[in-house]
């Protein structure tokens, strides 16, 4: 199976889902599948990433302690009772903690400071959820020690990603 929303395979889309571009997804088989609901008001990044998934079987919650999700039966011949939004649209609607949940406290940072584009790091309508690791924004967009610091990332932080960065560059053809 494709997972619809990220790059790569992955359990959590029934085969044959497509996302819809606006919407809501139509359940055309014969099974029973579900949404999950994450809590927008304080989500962790494992959480609010699944936010409106859908599974063939039921979700397997809470998936952690203090967990607020919740999911929805879609039954067959049904419409996903959510909305479908891409990552961009879930992370403009969110509040700042919620957002550094979703991307990471530093992505957020060198995204506020404009370093990088908001898709860069959680993807697009074309390319789903993405969500890069701090350390591979910075190989990608080739970001220096002091571009960091100037967006508020602290100085350890910084210098171990840009260390980091480079060594994953030098092991790239």
């Amino acid at each position: 199976m494709m997972d619809a929303h990220a790059h790569g395979p992955g359990p959590e889309i029934p085969a044959g889902f497509e996302p819809p571009r606006s919407g809501r997804w139509r359940n055309t088989t014969r099974a029973t599948h579900y949404q999950l609901v994450s809590s927008l008001r304080k989500p962790c990044g494992f959480c609010i990433r699944r936010h409106g998934r859908i599974l063939e079987r039921p979700w397997p919650l809470p998936f952690h302690p203090n967990c607020q999700c919740d999911q929805l039966a879609i039954l067959p011949d049904w419409e996903a009772p959510m909305v479908y939004r891409t990552p961009s649209e879930i992370f403009r609607e969110v509040g700042p903690d919620a957002q550094a949940n979703l991307v990471g406290t530093d992505n957020l940072r060198i995204i506020r400071a404009g370093l990088v584009d908001l898709s860069e790091v959680i993807g697009t309508a074309d390319t789903g959820w993405l969500l890069l690791a701090f350390t591979e924004t910075v190989r990608r967009r080739k970001l220096t020690v002091p571009q960091l610091l100037a967006a508020g990332v602290d100085r350890a932080t910084a210098d171990r990603a840009v260390s980091m960065a480079k060594r994953m560059s030098n092991r790239q053809p």
